[in-house]
C-alpha cells in the first residue's frame, strides 16, 4: 500500500510538470492560451494524429499528444506561419512531433533538480482515420484535455 501512495504523489508530481509544459510550449509556439477542460475527452478508438515519446528512467513513461487532423493542421499552421491548406501530411507530422518534443523536453527541464533523470527517445507519430494505443494492464494514466482556439487536443502520460 506504500508503494501505492508513493507512486500517486510521484505520479501527480510528474503529471503537474508535464501539464505545466504543455501549457508553457503552446503558449510559447501558437501564441495561444489552452484551456485545461474539467474532464478528459478521450476516444479509445480516435482518428487524426498523434504524437507519442517514451521517457526513460527508472520510471518510463510513454507521453502522448493526440487530436483530430483540423486541430494539428490549426496549431502547426500558428507553428510554422504557412495557412492550414499549405501544409502537406509531412508538415502535420513533424509539426506534432515537435511539439511532443518539446513538451517532453520542458518537463525534463522542469524535472531537472529531482530524482527523475530522464532520457527522451526521439518522437514517433500515429495517423489514421482509426486507431488505438494499448498498454498493458496495471498502467497508472493520467489524461488532461485542453481547448485550443476551436479545437481540443488530447495529453496522456501512462506509466507502470
Amino acid at each position: 500500500m506504500e508503494d501505492e501512495k508513493n507512486m500517486t504523489s510521484e505520479f501527480q508530481a510528474l503529471n503537474k510538470n508535464f501539464t505545466n509544459a504543455v501549457l508553457d510550449v503552446i503558449v510559447t509556439m501558437t501564441g495561444m492560451e489552452p484551456d485545461l477542460l474539467a474532464e478528459a475527452i478521450k476516444d479509445e478508438n480516435t482518428g487524426g494524429i498523434s504524437a507519442s515519446m517514451t521517457l526513460v528512467s527508472s520510471r518510463n513513461i510513454l507521453a502522448t499528444l493526440g487530436m483530430q487532423e483540423e486541430a494539428a493542421r490549426f496549431l502547426v499552421s500558428y507553428m510554422t506561419g504557412l495557412s492550414e491548406a499549405e501544409l502537406t501530411g509531412e508538415d502535420l507530422c513533424d509539426g506534432i512531433a515537435e511539439l511532443v518534443n518539446m513538451i517532453c523536453g520542458r518537463a525534463k527541464t522542469f524535472l531537472a533538480d529531482t530524482e527523475f533523470g530522464f532520457k527522451l527517445t526521439s518522437p514517433f507519430v500515429i495517423i489514421g482515420d482509426s486507431y488505438r494505443i494499448v498498454q498493458k494492464k496495471n498502467v497508472v494514466k493520467q489524461i488532461k484535455s485542453f481547448h485550443v482556439g476551436e479545437h481540443v487536443i488530447t495529453w496522456e502520460l501512462a506509466f507502470p
